[in-house]
C-alpha cells in the first residue's frame, strides 16, 4: 500500500508539473476575466450618485458579511463530514473544508469547474485514510444535498423573481433545468447501470472503454454506500447543515445591501441569491467570470438601484467565489508542501 501511494504522489506531481502552465494561465483568464466584467459592470452602471453612496458605506457591514462566510465555509465541511460519519467515516474539519475549497480553488482556472476532483480525492486519502470510492460518493453526495437543497428552495425563489425581466428569468430558469436534468441522469446512469457509460465510446478505442468501465463500477459502487445501511441520522444532520450553508451563503447580500445604506425585503433577496446559486453550478468559463457577472447584474437590479449593482455584484462575487478560491489556494499550496510535492 505505502509503494502504491508514492508511486500515486509520483505521478501526481508529474502531472502536476505537466499542467502548472495552464494552472497560471487559468489564473490569469479567471482574474482577467473578473477585472475586465467588473469594471464593465461598474463603469455601465456608475454616476455620480455611487461616489456619495461608497462615501456612507457602513464597514461594519463586511465584517458580518465575512462572519457569514464563514459559517458558510464551516456548515460547508460539517455537511461532508457528517455524509463521511453515514458510511462509517471520519474526516476532520480541515480536511474536509481544505479538500472542498482546493476544488473551489482548481474550478477558478478550469471551464465548467471540472478539475480539482483528482486533488480532492488524494487530500481524502492522505489525510483521513478515505479510498477513492469513498471519496466520490463523499463528493458526489455533497453536490446532490447542494442541488437539492435549491431545488427545495426553487419554489420560493421563483415567486422572490418579481421584477426580473421576462427573458432574463426564461434563460436562468432553462439553463437550471438543463443542468441539473443532466447532472441527475449521470447519477442514475452512474450509479444503477455503469455499463452505459462504457457503451457510448466506439469498440476501436478498446483501452479507453475498459477504464471508463473500471471507474464506472467504482463509481457505481461507491454511490450504492448510501443506499446500503447508512446511519440516517447522519443523512438528517448533513440535510439540516446543507441549508444553513446555503442560508449563510444567500445572507451575505442582505449585509452588502445593509451596508450601502439600502431598504429591501429580506426573503426576497435570500431567495433571489438562491437562484443565482442554482444557475451558477455548471458555467463554461473558468471560475463562472463573465457570466456571474451579468446574470448578477440583472437579478440583483430588482432589489439594488442601477447606480450601485456594479458595486454590489463585485463584492458579492468576492465573498461567495474568489474567497473559496482564496482559501483553497492557500490550503493546495500547503497541502503539496507536506506532501514534498514541488511543481517549480
Amino acid at each position: 500500500m505505502a509503494i502504491y501511494r508514492v508511486h500515486v504522489m509520483n505521478e501526481f506531481q508529474q502531472k502536476l508539473r505537466e499542467n502548472r502552465k495552464k494552472i497560471v494561465r487559468g489564473l490569469r483568464l479567471s482574474f482577467l476575466l473578473f477585472t475586465a466584467v467588473s469594471v464593465a459592470v461598474i463603469a455601465f452602471t456608475f454616476s455620480h450618485r455611487t461616489i456619495k453612496a461608497l462615501a456612507n458605506f457602513n464597514p461594519e457591514f463586511l465584517i458580518v458579511a465575512f462572519l457569514l462566510w464563514g459559517l458558510y465555509v464551516v456548515f460547508d465541511g460539517i455537511r461532508l463530514i457528517f455524509l463521511a460519519r453515514a458510511i462509517g467515516r471520519r474526516i476532520g474539519l480541515i480536511t474536509s473544508i481544505g479538500s472542498i475549497y482546493t476544488g473551489s480553488f482548481l474550478a477558478a482556472v478550469t471551464p465548467f469547474q471540472i478539475s480539482g476532483l483528482p486533488l480532492q480525492l488524494w487530500i481524502l486519502n492522505s489525510n483521513d485514510g478515505v479510498t477513492v470510492g469513498e471519496g466520490l460518493s463523499l463528493l458526489m453526495m455533497r453536490g446532490i444535498l447542494m442541488d437539492l437543497t435549491i431545488i427545495a428552495l426553487f419554489p420560493l425563489a421563483l415567486k422572490s423573481a418579481s421584477g426580473v425581466s421576462t427573458s432574463t428569468m426564461k434563460v436562468i430558469i432553462g439553463y437550471i433545468i438543463l443542468i441539473l436534468g443532466i447532472v441527475t441522469l449521470v447519477y442514475l446512469f452512474a450509479t444503477l447501470k455503469p455499463t452505459l457509460i462504457e457503451k457510448v465510446i466506439p469498440r476501436r478505442f478498446g483501452a479507453l472503454r475498459a477504464k471508463v468501465r473500471e471507474e464506472a463500477f467504482n463509481l457505481s459502487n461507491s454511490m450504492k454506500l448510501y443506499f446500503r445501511h447508512p446511519k440516517k441520522k447522519y443523512i438528517v444532520l448533513a440535510i439540516t447543515t446543507s441549508f444553513l450553508s446555503v442560508t449563510s451563503r444567500s445572507a451575505i447580500v442582505p449585509a452588502l445591501l445593509a451596508g450601502l445604506g439600502l431598504k429591501f425585503k429580506l426573503y426576497k433577496v435570500l431567495f433571489l441569491e438562491v437562484l443565482l446559486q442554482g444557475s451558477l453550478v455548471f458555467t463554461p468559463t473558468p471560475g463562472g467570470s463573465g457570466v456571474a457577472e451579468a446574470a448578477g447584474a440583472a437579478v440583483f437590479l430588482t432589489v439594488c438601484p442601477k447606480y450601485l449593482v456594479g458595486i454590489l455584484v463585485v463584492l458579492w462575487r468576492f465573498f461567495t467565489t474568489y474567497m473559496n478560491a482564496l482559501t483553497g489556494g492557500i490550503y493546495f499550496l500547503k497541502f503539496l508542501s507536506q506532501q514534498k510535492v514541488k511543481i517549480d
